[in-house]
């Protein structure tokens, strides 16, 4: 399987270490990735853009006490 991703370019989200940026700014904001099945020389820092509609994402948000920064199309899907 990890060699059938790296042929077709896909690429899963293992954990998401760490952000940067500003709520406020959602333009600002950025998450480094670490993806699955790569070394952490292949981490990646990722805009909000790319992330908001992940399971990885809202995971993160709801592990860092940032439920409320979920987007609101989404809260439903994480009750308290």
């Amino acid at each position: 399987v990890d060699v059938a991703r790296k042929d077709y370019l896909e690429f899963f989200i293992e954990s998401i270490i760490q952000l940067d940026g500003s709520f406020d700014k959602l333009a600002t904001l950025r998450f480094k990735i670490k993806w699955l099945g790569y070394d952490e020389t292949h981490n990646t820092w990722e805009p909000w853009k790319n992330l908001r509609k992940t399971t990885a994402l809202h995971q993160f948000l709801i592990a860092k006490q940032l439920r409320h920064r979920i987007p609101k199309e989404f809260q439903s899907l994480y009750p308290e």
